[in-house]
């Protein structure tokens, strides 16, 4: 049988018709659809649809949207060939990125466009990295915009910390970090290593389109034309219509999540000269005073273990 047929149904339109296979029954199946045009028009179509199948790139049009396509895709797929820390970085993944743009949209009408537009959507919304290390590494934001890629080991899951980003009247320049101790090397969680590596690969495709107008400072985090970025503009048109989605009070700053980061830790019972190290504080009496509201509930929390191991 033909795997394709051209009914004439009347001026200018005509029934594309394609042979599909069968189903798990045996029952034949088609692609139909009505093109109104010219007869090339026709043939355009037809061409391009029977170029699909051979490249196994068709998808038969269809009212299942998206959403209804992804859920099953990871209850079914995914589910099975995925560490459950993955497949937990993937529903996150697309709840973020790409079920708001494109989740109700039907299978069958996506198109390449649509695609970009996530990946576009997803370059504007890219210091999302930038403020998962602020909270999950301690680092001053002066660290944080001098941090350069060579600094950086994604496969050992680490960084070194050897400069910060100072502005004058005269423009930014790189300074020795502000102690001794704030030279440090800080460990990275597997949730952030994930997030630079995709990172860094958005960041090679800004790159290439900003062209001759991009100089390479091999920084982490960097404004479109390669240069530091502005821990100013970063605030105001970042961090707080972040803030302004989340909820929480506008008076938050972005060195906050510096002081959120030791704070969890101290209250999880990690041990203060651990946090001193990670803080790049010059001594951890400075760690003990600044979160001092901390230690009444460590205070307990050590009471209770003890009482838990000689009495229990």
């Amino acid at each position: 049988m033909h795997r394709g047929q051209i009914i004439t149904k009347g001026k200018n339109s005509h029934l594309v018709r394609v042979y599909l296979g069968t189903d798990a029954d045996g029952k034949r199946r088609y692609h139909n659809r009505t093109i109104r045009g010219t007869k090339k028009d026709v043939l355009r179509y037809q061409t391009s649809i029977l170029s699909d199948m051979d490249r196994g790139t068709f998808v038969e049009p269809s009212k299942e949207t998206l959403n209804s396509y992804l859920d099953r895709w990871l209850e079914q797929s995914a589910a099975v060939r995925l560490r459950e820390r993955t497949l937990t970085d993937y529903r996150e993944l697309l709840r973020c990125h790409v079920r708001p743009l494109l989740g109700q949209k039907a299978l069958s009408s996506i198109t390449p466009l649509d695609v970009q537009a996530v990946y576009t959507n997803m370059l504007e919304r890219g210091w999302y990295a930038l403020f998962l290390m602020a909270l999950t590494t301690g680092m001053r934001a002066g660290e944080l915009l001098a941090l350069q890629w060579k600094d950086v080991d994604l496969n050992r899951g680490a960084l070194q910390v050897n400069r910060s980003l100072t502005r004058g009247k005269e423009g930014w320049r790189f300074d020795e970090p502000k102690t001794v101790k704030s030279r440090r090397r800080i460990k990275l969680g597997p949730t952030l290593v994930q997030a630079l590596q995709l990172h860094r690969s958005r960041q090679a495709a800004q790159r290439l389109r900003a062209g001759i107008r991009y100089e390479n400072l091999d920084l982490v985090f960097a404004a479109e034309n390669g240069h530091p970025m502005d821990r100013h503009n970063l605030s105001n048109r970042h961090f707080k219509p972040l803030l302004d989605a989340a909820g929480p009070s506008k008076s938050i700053r972005l060195h906050d999540l510096r002081h959120t980061y030791a704070t969890l830790l101290l209250a999880a019972g990690e041990h203060p000269k651990i946090v001193s190290e990670a803080l790049g504080h010059a001594s951890i009496q400075l760690t003990l005073d600044t979160y001092s509201h901390v230690l009444p509930d460590m205070q307990q929390s050590a009471v209770d273990k003890l009482e838990d191991m000689l009495f229990s």
